[in-house]
């Protein structure tokens, strides 16, 4: 028996000063605010609000994804699950070290007209060794298939990783844990305190204008140099059958105190599916020579204007 995924609702992020958070989501990425603890940007919706248990063990970042599930029902009897609340509407579950898991059946906010146009992926750093259990962990329960494996290393430190998708392909999560010693993997386990959210994949119909806008007002970039790299840090990578299918990314520098969370904005253009590992491989070296030019000090952090 598993729980079919329909797709990924909302993300909850736990932080010490959430209106502070709040406002610099709209101010600074151009969300609008929903309701009292929530601001949302066309369908990407963050729940922003203070968690001391949590924080009390992590830096801030993401907390909880909400799913919205096709029976809700079934989540309740999936035998290799820790429920940790559940009232008629909805049920909590442990799953990545502190980082929950949520299931509604009906979705919690309804999609803005302008702004991002979805959560593309979620991507998660585990311990050495866990990747595999994690992985499978998600397929008994979840009925969730594996996309992809990556094995990227650089010139110090190198990674594995898999790609989980549900049923349906709306949900995506890639798995990353360390292929060596003192890895960025490590480095951000030893930060974080545990597993967690490395990064969220925001979606955007332009990515160039969203990059120039952020910019003006802020935000910090990586700046992952490859041949693909189109403009400003941006980087394409192109289907290697179908070059009318390709990838625009690019990466943020963390936005909290410590070198963990970050974002990435992802254009997909011309029905391009899955992950340009050309593009894998430019983050990966953007952040090990990043580690290795601080020695594990933070990274910039962006600003409220």
């Amino acid at each position: 028996m598993t729980a079919e995924i329909l797709a990924l609702d909302h993300l909850t992020f736990y932080v010490s000063k959430p209106e502070f958070w709040r406002d610099w989501f709209c101010k600074v990425w151009g969300f609008v605010r929903v309701g009292m603890q929530a601001v949302q940007s066309g369908n990407v919706t963050f729940v922003i609000v203070d968690q001391p248990e949590y924080l009390s063990h992590h830096p801030a970042g993401v907390g909880d994804l909400c799913f919205v599930v096709k029976d809700l029902a079934a989540v309740r009897d999936l035998p290799e699950v820790q429920i940790l609340s559940q009232t008629a509407e909805q049920i909590t579950i442990r799953a990545i070290a502190d980082v929950t898991h949520t299931f509604v059946q009906t979705p919690q906010f309804s999609a803005q007209t302008a702004g991002f146009m979805g959560l593309d992926h979620v991507v998660f750093n585990v311990p050495t060794g866990t990747m595999t259990e994690l992985s499978a962990w998600y397929q008994k329960n979840f009925g969730w298939s594996i996309q992809a494996h990556y094995q990227i290393s650089g010139e110090h430190t190198a990674l594995r990783s898999c790609v989980l998708v549900n049923a349906t392909g709306t949900v995506q999560i890639p798995l990353n844990e360390s292929a060596s010693p003192h890895s960025q993997v490590q480095e951000f386990l030893e930060h974080n305190r545990g597993a967690g959210v490395q990064h969220v994949a925001l979606g955007s119909g332009a990515i160039t204008d969203d990059v120039r806008r952020l910019r003006e007002r802020g935000v910090k970039f990586l700046m992952a140099t490859a041949e693909s790299d189109l403009d400003a840090g941006i980087l394409i990578d192109r289907h290697p059958q179908y070059p009318e299918q390709y990838l625009l990314q690019i990466f943020t520098q963390p936005i909290f105190g410590e070198p963990t969370f970050f974002f990435e904005l992802i254009q997909r253009c011309g029905q391009r599916q899955g992950f340009g590992e050309a593009n894998f491989r430019a983050l990966f070296t953007a952040i090990e020579q990043e580690q290795q030019r601080s020695l594990t000090a933070p990274l910039a952090v962006s600003k409220l204007v």
